[in-house]
């Protein structure tokens, strides 16, 4: 299916002239492209292009929604590189599942496992470790000699992890005795290494709630829990940064600006010590992890350029109002910035997939479909249409059992469309294609769970959708506890509710 679509979409002029003016040092501004046509047009473009690619989307929802449709679409190797949750300068912990995230997608392009990075603006303009740096910090633990009990506490104390009585969350270990548990930060599930001296005779996942034994492992891997690991070198840099800057205070407040120095010396850990990265160890952007350059793709041009200038003033106010009780690093350290842009990023070959297309845009001449919600006869109507125009319709649908639901509630059409097991974001209309893509979305209401992947429900109403999809996770559970499947720590938070 997707061979003979993409045969469809390289032989069309507006893709032509897109690979023609792509290299052409110019940014290439594309037009008529909507919902998951964008990721689609992506997936074949790509590919052909040999190159490596960074997708740049202004907030995490549609970065994820540009990672599951390109995923979708049959695109390897994509990886999403998430934001942090906490604002620049805040004086807060990083959420752990998120730096897991960061850390295991740094992990994939170093050692050269990803083609397309999908970022959001504010992950795209935070630098980090140089390549060199983070891959020197991963550690690799098995089975076998050379590991003693109590120096490996000591390397996981510097790789930033918390040690304490038992395990109840990422980044923290517990030593007793001959016993060492271990939640690394990447992980579903935390790990129980078994030692006889200085050997490691057992290593295996175990339950958090039951603190029972699961599957045998051979190997862990501990990546850092910080986006920042100091050493001396780094110690002594961030003293002498803290002296230059602190001489400007009153000398009753010298001795303070001087405490996250000593805190790190003393090997404490304390909420915003990641704003210090850039004055312990160099620092780079994402794009330094690219063997070579990548194609710089922005998904909706304008929004991320608005995102763009919002953070940068989000910044630049947050760093004055801290200036009265921390001596952070100058902004233009510890992110991309303008200049940076213009000179390091701008120069890249860029795509820049537009709302509102220029004069001189690449167009192609997709449309969305409407919004069928609460319209199942409208949707059935619409379908029939395009089925008699000759064009091929296509219903994504999460799982099989979602597939069945979704065949029950067309019923007349059903026979004529096709489902393919799958989840894009928003439908669209590519009539040069000769297809029509519908998503759960745009048929009916759709629940869904993001932690557990594939759970999700389809109903005619929001509370259908609802009452479906916790009948699915309680079935989920009970086949991943039947099956030894380890079930995720949530990534997700609750929307605050509407006063």
């Amino acid at each position: 299916m997707w061979e003979e679509l993409r045969g469809r979409i390289v032989s069309m002029a507006a893709f032509e002239a897109l690979g023609r003016r792509l290299g052409g040092g110019e940014p290439v501004p594309v037009g008529g492209l909507v919902g998951s046509a964008r990721p689609l047009v992506l997936a074949a473009l790509l590919p052909r292009t040999g190159r490596r690619a960074v997708v740049i989307a202004s907030d995490p929802v549609r970065a994820r929604d540009v990672a599951e449709d390109l995923a979708c679409f049959g695109l390897e190797r994509v990886v999403l590189y998430p934001e942090d949750e906490m604002l620049p300068y805040d004086y807060h912990d990083p959420d752990r599942n998120l730096t897991g995230m960061q850390m295991a997608a740094l992990e994939a392009l170093s050692a050269d496992r990803c083609d397309v990075l999908v970022c959001t603006v504010r992950s795209f303009l935070k630098k980090i470790f140089p390549p060199g740096t983070f891959r020197a910090l991963l550690l690799d633990i098995g089975r076998g000699p050379g590991f003693d009990p109590w120096e490996l506490a000591d390397r996981l104390v510097r790789l930033g992890y918390e040690r304490h009585q038992i395990v109840e969350g990422k980044g923290q270990f517990a030593l007793r005795g001959g016993i060492l548990d271990l939640f690394e930060v990447t992980a579903e599930q935390p790990v129980r290494l078994e030692f006889d001296g200085d050997e490691i005779v057992s290593l295996r996942d175990f339950d958090i709630e039951t603190q029972r034994s699961a599957a045998d492992r051979r190997t862990v891997r501990v990546h850092p829990l910080y986006h920042l690991v100091p050493d001396g070198a780094g110690l002594e840099r961030l003293r002498a940064f803290l002296v230059r800057e602190g001489a400007r205070l009153e000398p009753g407040e010298r001795g303070r600006a001087l405490l996250a120095a000593e805190r790190m010396e003393g090997g404490i850990h304390f909420f915003g010590m990641e704003h210090y990265a850039a004055v312990v160890h160099d620092v780079v952007p994402v794009t330094a992890y690219f063997p070579e350059p990548p194609v710089v793709v922005t998904i909706d041009h304008e929004d991320v350029e608005t995102a763009m200038q919002e953070f940068r003033e989000e910044i630049d106010r947050r760093f004055e109002s801290s200036r009265g009780e921390n001596l952070y690093p100058d902004p233009g350290l510890v992110f991309v910035s303008e200049d940076e842009w213009r000179t390091a990023i701008q120069p890249l070959d860029r795509i820049e997939l537009r709302r509102v297309p220029r004069d001189d845009a690449v167009r192609f001449s997709t449309t969305a479909v409407g919004d069928f919600r609460r319209n199942i006869t409208g949707l059935v109507a619409d379908m029939r249409r395009e089925i008699d125009a000759r064009r091929r319709v296509f219903l994504f649908c999460a799982t099989g059992v979602q597939r069945d639901r979704a065949v029950d509630i067309l019923d007349e059409v059903a026979v004529e469309i096709d489902f393919p097991i799958g989840i894009i974001s928003s439908g669209f209309r590519w009539p040069d294609a000769g297809v029509v893509f519908y998503s759960e979305e745009d048929g009916a209401y759709v629940a869904d769970i993001p932690d557990s992947h594939a759970c999700s429900a389809f109903g005619d109403t929001a509370e259908e959708a609802l009452a479906e999809v916790l009948r699915a996770k309680e079935a989920w559970l009970a086949t991943a506890k039947e099956t030894g499947r380890p079930i995720p720590q949530p990534h997700y938070r609750a929307a605050p509710s509407s006063p």
